[in-house]
């Protein structure tokens, strides 16, 4: 197991740095060499439907009965291999001795997938993937300590993963776009066939299919076999718009595009992207569009798009977004100058819940007599010192007095390092008071010799530079 693994994460280039430098000198493998690329120079024989289908299906019954020997109730123990020597509880044991059962499993199948990428049979490879794929989600897994909330979940989650590790073995290989012409005519057929109730599971496929697209290939002829397969070009966005737009015709790139991007996010990025640079009215109306959707995401993607210039409403959501969700003031000082009462209200209510960050809006308003409020009505030792800073060179008097007063009355009710970290804050931000450093120094040296004596609030005053 220990040889699988690490030969499975060693990069391609070292293992053939390897296999470079022992072959000239082993007079056996040159030979075997020799008769391997004969062999491999002969095309492969393409599968037929029958022959594709009987793929899947061997596929399918191996690994399905490998998926349902691998019990959570019962994992093999002589196996397990435990990542550290620490305490673990007994439930995350069978969990985690399970989950490297199944980890084997699919690392057999890649063993698999890799000998017939090297075959250079994309066919074989999309009909394995395919069997695979309906083992993991047919597989009757016996889990009787409940170590999966779902343990046919569990396995399709980990699918992705394993047919990454399949696309990154695939940029050595080359395969003739008749090849891989044939293998997308069987594979979509195929799925149109048998799982028509089922074809956005397409997308777990789509990686791989981009790989095999990217290689020298007729694009057209992969779009016409998608196309007639009649399977909902929705399910593989990113492959359809990436095929239109290795075939150099921007209008089709478009017009998928538009029909696409109601279902697709990606669809969606792609022709905002392509509007931004090409049409300023038909982003704005696109973004518009379909903003609402998801606010909080389409606000990430957007910020670096949106100008008040370009459209006022748009900009305006866009950073209203990435102020509720980000909670910086900066959003803020640029949104300010384009907000409508109605959206500053809209604001200051949906941010009312975190007050350090009202107190922060505040200060970007010059509304210190609000600060002065809100550290009245809802300070505690939590959130005071974000509170009182904004206000320190406007009511420095004010800002002292309430130091002090925090100070005293959090020194009566606890005593912890964590409080006393809080006091030495406090302190500092007093320091920054200007015009009464007498009174400051005076707070500082009463607090240092606070009776009873306190000596890890000495400590934390010493560490955090209040005192020297």
């Amino acid at each position: 197991m220990a040889f699988n693994k690490i030969y499975g994460d060693t990069s391609v280039d070292l293992k053939m740095r390897f296999f470079d430098e022992i072959i000239r000198d082993d007079e056996r493998l040159k030979a075997a060499f020799l008769a391997f690329v004969e062999e491999e120079n002969s095309p492969p024989e393409s599968l037929n439907t029958a022959a594709f289908k009987d793929t899947v299906l061997t596929i399918k019954s191996n690994f399905l009965a490998s998926f349902e020997m691998a019990d959570p109730g019962e994992p093999d123990w002589h196996c397990y291999e435990a990542p550290h020597s620490g305490y673990v509880e007994e439930w995350e044991i069978y969990q985690m001795a399970s989950e490297q059962e199944i980890q084997d499993v699919f690392e057999e199948f890649i063993s698999q997938a890799t000998a017939t990428i090297i075959a250079q049979q994309p066919d074989i490879l999309l009909a394995q993937l395919t069997g695979m794929y309906e083992a993991i989600i047919e597989a009757r897994v016996p889990d009787k300590h409940n170590s999966f909330d779902d343990v046919n979940e569990y396995l399709l989650s980990e699918f992705p993963d394993y047919i990454k590790m399949l696309v990154e073995k695939l940029w050595p290989a080359s395969f003739s776009h008749q090849a891989v012409e044939k293998a997308y005519e069987l594979f979509f057929r195929y799925w149109r066939d048998t799982h028509a109730e089922k074809l956005a599971a397409l997308h777990y496929f789509e990686p791989l299919l981009i790989s095999l697209a990217e290689m020298p290939n007729e694009t057209d002829e992969l779009l016409a076999i998608i196309k007639n397969t009649l399977v909902d070009q929705a399910f593989l966005p990113e492959l359809v718009l990436l095929l239109h737009e290795n075939s150099e015709n921007e209008s089709n790139w478009l017009q998928a595009a538009l029909q696409l991007y109601h279902k697709s996010e990606s669809a969606a990025k792609q022709l905002l992207t392509y509007y931004h640079e090409n049409d300023t009215a038909a982003f704005v109306k696109i973004a518009l569009e379909i903003f609402p959707k998801n606010p909080k995401g389409w606000a990430a993607f957007l910020e670096e798009y949106v100008s008040p210039l370009q459209d006022k409403e748009l900009f305006v959501s866009v950073y209203l977004q990435l102020i509720y969700f980000k909670r910086q003031v900066d959003y803020y000082i640029k949104v300010k100058p384009y907000l409508d009462k109605a959206n500053y209200s809209l604001l200051m209510e949906k941010t009312s819940d975190d007050v350090p960050f009202t107190a922060q809006l505040l200060a970007a308003d010059g509304r210190y007599a609000d600060i002065k409020t809100l550290i009245e009505t809802k300070a505690n030792h939590w959130n005071f010192d974000q509170l009182i800073a904004p206000i320190i060179k406007v009511y420095p008097d004010y800002a002292l007095n309430n130091i002090k007063t925090m100070i005293e009355k959090t020194l009566k009710t606890a005593r912890d390092r964590y409080v006393y970290q809080d006091v030495a804050k406090w302190l500092l931000l007093a320091r920054q008071i200007p015009g009464l450093e007498a009174e400051t120094s005076a707070l500082i040296k009463n607090t240092y010799n606070h009776k009873p004596t306190l000596r890890a609030l000495r400590d934390e005053m010493r560490k955090m530079g209040v005192v020297g």
